[in-house]
């Protein structure tokens, strides 16, 4: 074994722990279509058949008894006896796993940011105004604050809306905490209380 295919499949195992969702199969089959009708949302497809040691690290990695396998937040999914009471399992953890992955995404001593597009190209007005007040305070990305581009991911952003009941995007988050929108962050800038909260010097 090579070691540009060991770094290939070390590569590949960092790309699939990326997804909530992964299909995994060795052949294509009825047992395949079935698991196949389970996958809407953001999901890998891996076919196994490529690599003997990647399908071997596969199964011990993820705890997979046989292929195909449909791995969805955190549960396995046969076609077997239990596969209605497994995808009632995945769906019932879907709203942990983003809310965990929100969590995740919020830096405890940055801001944070929910917007639309990123802060080089702006997918909206009110994305590009919030990082313009951003570049008045001389603000550098991944140093004093950090975004998540909604359109990369459609799950989040409706949890969003339902976490922070707030419908609208920009969402912003100051060290954890939830300010609100961007016209929030205007009243908040013009009081002072935005500088104060990031012990910006006035």
């Amino acid at each position: 074994m090579t070691k540009e295919h060991n770094e290939l499949i070390d590569n590949t195992f960092k790309q699939l722990q990326k997804y909530d969702n992964i299909l995994a199969y060795d052949s294509e089959d009825v047992h395949m279509e079935k698991l196949s009708t389970l996958v809407n949302g953001e999901y890998i497809l891996v076919d196994l058949r490529v690599s003997e040691m990647l399908k071997n690290k596969f199964l011990s990695f993820y705890d997979v008894r046989e292929l195909p396998c449909y791995i969805s937040y955190g549960v396995r999914i046969y076609d077997d006896d239990d596969f209605e009471e497994n995808v009632k399992k995945s769906l019932e953890n879907e709203d942990k796993f983003l809310e965990n992955k929100i969590k995740n995404i919020i830096e405890t001593d940055k801001i944070t940011i929910f917007i639309k597009g990123t802060p080089l190209r702006p997918e909206c007005g009110f994305t590009r105004q919030l990082i313009e007040i951003f570049d008045e305070f001389n603000f550098i990305c991944g140093k004093d604050y950090v975004y998540f581009n909604i359109f990369s991911d459609n799950r989040v952003r409706e949890r969003l809306k339902v976490v922070n009941k707030w419908p609208t995007f920009p969402q912003i988050y100051v060290k954890e905490e939830f300010i609100g929108g961007l016209d929030v962050l205007k009243k908040m800038k013009k009081t002072g209380e935005f500088q104060r909260k990031i012990n910006f010097n006035i």
